[in-house]
This record gives structure tokens, sequence and C-alpha cells, in this order.
């Protein structure tokens, strides 16, 4: 006898110390809902001690919105039905909420009679974070992916009507894709966050890196997704150009980029103003029609960016004043 006494002893400190070794919470209820018994791992997930838990109802642990599961739980417990495994939200004793995959399960005494439950809940937050991480990257990649589709039709559609020559056509319509894929490349390299305004003009302008005709300076400055493919479609219209008939066009030709936030002297949001000029190159007039590249600039971007750009043909060379709000370059249109 003294044996069996002592087997059972053994027992059950072993049982005691699995469910106070585990890490999972391992908490148990009246049939009236109180709190019996909490051990360690229930400590680290909800933050209330087993001395500040044991005795209170169970339901301080349930949010707003979820406090009618429990009673329904009871019912089914008092029938003697487990409860599968389900996730669901519990609330810590700092007032947040944690997502949780719970199972319930009856406990019998010794004639088989229901006398109370056994929850097992795990912290499934990190999961559950991840899923919806997931689904955000995933509902951006889409908005992405329409977004650049929808640019690449108006640039083929713009880009036609101003370009009939086939062969013209191509070329003009290429060297767009490869600026917008440029911009993609510094985007999928800042994970669709965000881009350096200096790189993305230096992306744009690296076939002439070892030149010392180019200047540019300014401080850093995050983009946006929308404004990163914005703004190298804008960069790119005036480096073709440039190439064609401005300063890139010939060995005394010079060019400098430099930009500045400037506050609005009326309280407003600041605005980015950067300026674009060419020098070295004598113009020969002003361009009498309005292709792709100066409706984008003049039209497109004041759209798209909330902002002003000015175009001008002055005798030296190019000069473009972009004045765009801040806010509009450093944000996204996807809203996640």
């Amino acid at each position: 006898m003294p044996l069996e006494t002592d087997d059972a002893n053994v027992a059950e400190n072993w049982l005691a110390a699995i469910i106070e070794s585990s890490d999972d919470a391992i908490v148990s209820k009246t049939l009236d809902g109180f709190i019996a018994t909490w051990n360690a791992a229930a400590e680290r997930l909800f933050g209330y001690t087993g001395l500040e838990a044991m005795g209170r109802p169970v339901t301080m642990l349930a949010p707003a919105g979820r406090r009618d599961e429990m009673p329904d739980l009871l019912v089914r417990i008092r029938r003697g039905e487990p409860v599968d495994a389900y996730e669901t939200r519990r609330r810590h004793k700092d007032g947040r909420i944690i997502d949780v995959l719970l199972r319930v399960t009856p406990i019998r005494n010794g004639s088989g009679k229901v006398v109370g439950a056994s929850k097992v809940v795990r912290d499934i937050s990190d999961r559950i974070a991840a899923e919806r991480r997931q689904r955000r990257l995933s509902d951006e990649l889409n908005h992405r992916v329409k977004n650049t589709l929808m640019t690449i039709q108006s640039m083929a559609t713009q880009t036609l009507r101003h370009t009939p020559d086939p062969a013209a056509f191509r070329q003009a319509f290429e060297a767009r894709l490869v600026a917008v894929s440029r911009a993609h490349d510094l985007l999928e390299a800042g994970r669709w966050e965000s881009v350096e305004l200096r790189e993305l003009i230096a992306r744009n302008l690296a076939s002439f890196a070892d030149r010392a005709c180019i200047t540019m300076g300014g401080p850093m400055i995050r983009l946006g997704p929308e404004a990163t493919v914005t703004l190298a479609l804008a960069f790119n219209e005036l480096t073709l150009n440039a190439i064609a008939s401005g300063a890139l066009s010939r060995p005394e030709g010079r060019l400098s980029v430099t930009w500045e936030i400037r506050a609005c002297v009326d309280g407003g949001e600041p605005r980015l103003h950067l300026d674009w000029i060419e020098r070295g190159v004598r113009m020969r007039a002003e361009p009498t029609r309005r292709g792709f590249g100066r409706r984008f600039l003049e039209d497109g971007i004041c759209r798209q960016l909330q902002g002003d750009v000015t175009l001008a043909f002055e005798p030296e060379g190019v000069r473009c004043r972009f004045d765009l709000l801040l806010t509009a370059l450093q944000s996204s249109a996807f809203a996640p």
C-alpha cells in the first residue's frame, strides 16, 4: 500500500512538473467559469501571476466582442463535449490583444462526472502577424502590377500618338520601358518602401557617371513607390533630350541637378524644389511640337505629384524646375 501511495505521488508530481514546464499556457477552471489553476506559461502569456489569476472569472481575459464565447464554451463542457482547437483573441494584463490557439477539454472526477475544464492556450501572434504582412504585401503587389500596366499602356498610347514612325516609336517606347525597369530595380532593393532621390537621379545618369560635366547635390529625400516611378520617367525624358540635343550631346555641355526642401511662407506643407539646368549649348529655338516627354513633364507630374513643373528652353540650354509637395513624394498611393 505505501508503494502504491508513493507511486501515485510520483505520478502526480511528474504531471505537475509537465504542466508547469509546458511552453503552452495551461489553465483549469470550474464549471462556474472561475480560474482554478494557472501555470508559468499562462503567467508569461497573459501577464498575471497565479495569485492574481486564480479565483477570478476567466472572462477577465476576454477582449471586447469575445465575452460571449466563454458561456457557450461552458455549456458544451458541462455536457462533456471537448472543444476542438480554434483561433481567437485574448487580453493581456496590460490591455494589449493577443492572437491565440485555444483548446478546451472537460475535466472529470474518478466517477466520470464533469467537474471543470482544462484550457491549453498557445500564442500565435507571430504567425498571425506574418499572415497579415503576407496579405498586405500580396495586395500591394497586385496594386503595383496594375499601376505598372496602366503606366505602360499610357506610355504606349502617348508614344504612338506622337511618334507615328514605327522605328522611332520602338526606340522611344523601349527607352521608357527601361526607365520604368530601373525604377523597379531600385524599389526592389528598397523592399518597395522607398528610394533615395539622389540614387534615382544617379541611376538615370549612370552612363555619364565618369563625366565631369555633371554636378548634382541636395539633402537626402526618400521617395515613395509612386513618386519613384513618376520621377524616373521624368528624368528619363530630360536625359534623352539632353543626349539628343542638349548638354549631354557635346563635350562643352554642362548639366547641374540640385534640390532643396523649402518651407511655405504661408505655413503650408514643405515642398521640394529641384532644378535641372543645362548649359554650354546654343538652343536654336523652342520646340513647336509638344511630344510625350513635354506633356508628361508639364501635365502628368502636376496631376500625379501635386505640384508644378516649369520647362524653359533658354538660349544656353534647357532649364526644368520641379516644385512638388514633399508629402506627395514620400507617400504611397496604396494604403494597407
